[in-house]
Formats: structure tokens, C-alpha cells, sequence
């Protein structure tokens, strides 16, 4: 999961933490595991490693931003998140982001959506 490392995101987090796990999926962020010096390095190789990202684009957090990027680079799927989309960049426009008002609207479009692209 890209999200911000910040406490206002805390339980959103929570909400993907629990849709992941009701589908099976392992689900992690960039900061839950010590890593000593450089985060970036570690952050890339969880990247590499993940079958799909969810990206938190709510802030536009540029870390998020930077490591999305990397993301489609690496051609990852991936599963775009945001209560609001009036200043959402161009280049993210065109794909697909799931907008929700609460948690519950939240967990119910994952579900869904981690749901669909497991059978892909």
C-alpha cells in the first residue's frame, strides 16, 4: 500500500488492512518493517515484489506520487484510492480510482475490486 506515513491516515489504512485480508491478500506498508538508512530501497524491492499496489492518492503526497510512478513503471496493477478528485493530475484522470465518502464505502468498492482482480 502507497499511502502517507501520517496519523490522518490511519484508519483508511486499516479499512485496506481488513479488505486485503478478506480476500487473502497480504497487505503491507513501506514502514512496518525496520529498516536501517535509505527507506527508498526497500520500498522499491516491496514494489517489485507485490502482485497488485494500492495507492492512497488522497493527500497527493508526492512520496506516493514518486513511488506510483515506479509502480507503472514496473507495469504493476494497480488499485487508486481517493475521497475527492477535483485537483487529481491529468496523467491519473484516465485510469481507474475509487472514489468513496466514508470507510464502509471504502471497504465495500475494495472488496469488490480486490475481488475482481484476483480473477483476472
Amino acid at each position: 500500500v502507497l499511502t502517507p506515513f501520517n496519523k490522518k491516515f490511519e484508519r483508511t489504512y486499516h479499512t485496506i488492512l481488513e479488505a486485503c485480508r478478506k480476500v487473502g491478500l497480504r497487505c503491507m506498508r513501506g514502514d512496518e518493517e525496520y529498516v536501517e538508512g535509505d527507506l527508498m530501497p526497500h520500498i522499491l524491492k516491496m514494489v517489485a515484489k507485490s502482485r497488485l499496489i494500492i495507492a492512497n492518492i488522497d493527500s497527493r503526497n508526492p512520496n506516493v506520487f514518486y513511488e506510483l510512478g515506479i509502480a507503472h513503471a514496473m507495469d504493476k496493477p494497480t488499485v487508486l484510492i481517493s475521497s475527492s478528485i477535483p485537483d487529481m493530475p491529468l496523467d491519473l484522470r484516465t485510469r481507474k480510482i475509487l472514489v468513496y465518502r466514508g470507510q464502509m464505502e471504502l471497504a465495500e468498492a475494495l472488496h469488490l475490486e480486490l475481488t475482481r482482480s484476483l480473477v483476472r
